[in-house]
């Protein structure tokens, strides 16, 4: 928002050129999947992409110890069992 003050443009989130941006990149079958969320910022909801974003990042950071702690086990195991 800096930068755009600085360049003297407009402050404001334009709706539809935010929507036309967003679906471009998509690929044609997946639209009907992010429009649901493009609804949601239509309504004024703009952190509405972000939750199923930081819903998975927390659920890969839980996954991610129990692997640590599966790996870690499995190293004790290994160690336990080599002849002394």
């Amino acid at each position: 928002m800096k930068q755009r003050k600085e360049q003297g443009l407009p402050q404001a989130l334009n709706m539809p050129t935010f929507t036309r941006e967003f679906l471009r990149p998509i690929f044609r079958p997946a639209v009907w999947l992010a429009m649901r969320s493009i609804q949601k910022v239509h309504a004024g909801d703009l952190n509405a992409g972000v939750r199923p974003l930081v819903i998975l990042s927390q659920a890969q950071g839980v996954l991610l110890l129990v692997e640590i702690g599966l790996f870690i086990a499995a190293i004790w195991q290994i160690v336990r069992t080599l002849p002394q």
